[in-house]
């Protein structure tokens, strides 16, 4: 069965989206991108010390029929919102779920090569005896955050159970993480019109048709400190049940 807190999560994100993308949350999430020539962005390093920003991200590695499907409903979102500015995708090689944070931007956790090392170490430890595990899609959807979002749902809640062990092994981890399953495919730098937001909304049930229900399969992890957006810095790739 589907997790029912992620459904009623889902649900909510949804109902927010409907009013619109809000101009303080979507200034936050872009605060270290920039616009780019050809109507792109880029990411710029984060502010705080390298080393301090690190995560447990798995790569997202869906079939090739199912990424083609993804990628062409992120294209037929943003050709939408064409005239709304610039707009930062995920480079396909970066598409991830974020699992953990060790540290993250306004709450970071400086740590020297040893410290890193050994975190290091513990996680491959306790992934050892975790198995590898299946998400299914369940929608895309354009957050009131500006951001383009692949939501997952899982049915025997394995990622969630991942998060719990993580926050049992690593206690002075940050407070604050991630709840839901999803993957960033897009975010945009300004708020778009009324008009293109109905279009991008209406194109968004038209892609979750079609992918609603597609499984991805995450047999790995990725270890990251993390220089800037989307998890660019130091990946080390940790398998799941060895």
């Amino acid at each position: 069965m589907p997790d029912a807190e992620l459904a009623r999560i889902y649900a909510a994100l949804e109902t927010a989206s409907t009013g619109g993308v809000d101009p303080q949350r979507l200034a936050q999430e872009t605060a270290t991108l920039r616009s780019a020539e050809g109507g792109g962005a880029v990411a710029l390093p984060f502010s705080e010390p390298y080393g301090s920003i690190r995560l447990v991200a798995a790569p997202v590695r869906p079939s090739e029929d199912t990424l083609r499907c993804v990628l062409d409903a992120r294209e037929a979102v943003l050709k939408c919102l064409a005239s709304s500015g610039a707009v930062f995708q995920t480079p396909v090689h970066q598409l991830h779920l974020t699992v953990w944070h060790f540290g993250r931007p306004g709450d970071s956790r400086p740590a020297d090569a040893a410290v890193i090392d050994a975190e290091r170490a513990a996680l491959a430890s306790l992934l050892a005896d975790f198995q590898p595990f299946v998400l299914t899609i369940d929608r895309l959807q354009l957050s009131d955050s500006g951001v383009l979002i692949l939501l997952y749902q899982t049915h025997d809640g394995a990622p969630l159970m991942l998060r719990e062990k993580l926050r049992a092994a690593f206690p002075e981890s940050p407070v604050k993480q991630t709840v839901i399953l999803h993957s960033s495919l897009a975010r945009l730098l300004q708020v778009p019109g009324v008009e293109e937001l109905a279009a991008a909304r209406h194109a968004c049930r038209s892609a979750t048709e079609v992918l609603h229900g597609r499984s991805i399969r995450i047999a790995s992890v990725y270890h990251v400190v993390e220089r800037s957006l989307p998890i660019d810095g130091e990946l080390v790739e940790l398998p799941l049940g060895e």
